[in-house]
């Protein structure tokens, strides 16, 4: 903010310009912005928390005008921040919830068969008509995980050097680009 012109603004401006995005960030007036980069780091995303917390009307898409949503919508920073800080806290996401169904076959679930299904008593004992059983369908799986991979990546691209993070790879790829976009 340089407080010229009515110029307040306090956050980060994306830009499009020759068909790149440029980031600038705008802290407050008489803030002293720290020489070392790591803390210059620290300070953005504590910027742009406090940003997010403190939100009030006039921070709002509603007061900007057509052109500028155009830009800030093309690059979700807050977007790519909630997922750099998740692959920083958890890693890749991975599916780990088994699905269930009633069937024949597959692993069974004898806890959940018993809970759910009513055993037909015979004179040998108890035999349940049908089992519920684990569902595997690691295709879903694979490709939930690979499309993280993918936003981790994207995110590292855009915002990755706030972070310092070391370099992510881009991941490889089983479907069209546009199966991860969709």
């Amino acid at each position: 903010a340089t407080n010229r012109e009515g110029d307040t603004f306090v956050g980060i401006k994306s830009e499009l310009i020759d068909e790149k995005h440029s980031l600038t960030v705008y802290f407050p007036l008489g803030y002293k912005i720290s020489q070392d980069d790591e803390l210059v780091r620290n300070e953005i995303i504590q910027l742009l928390s406090v940003l997010q917390d403190y939100n009030d009307e006039q921070s709002q898409v509603a007061s900007i005008s057509p052109e500028q949503l155009l830009k800030t919508v093309r690059f979700p920073a807050q977007a790519y921040i909630r997922v750099i800080s998740d692959y920083i806290n958890n890693g890749y996401y991975k599916m780990s919830e088994n699905e269930f169904r009633l069937g024949t076959s597959g692993p069974i679930s004898w806890n959940r068969t018993r809970n759910q299904i009513e055993p037909i008593v015979t004179k040998n004992g108890f035999v349940f008509p049908h089992y519920v059983v684990r569902q595997h369908n690691e295709t879903d799986k694979q490709l939930i995980t690979e499309i993280s991979k993918y936003c981790v990546f994207e995110s590292y691209v855009k915002i990755g050097w706030l972070y310092g993070m070391p370099h992510v790879h881009k991941p490889q790829m089983t479907k069209e680009l546009s199966v991860y976009k969709s």
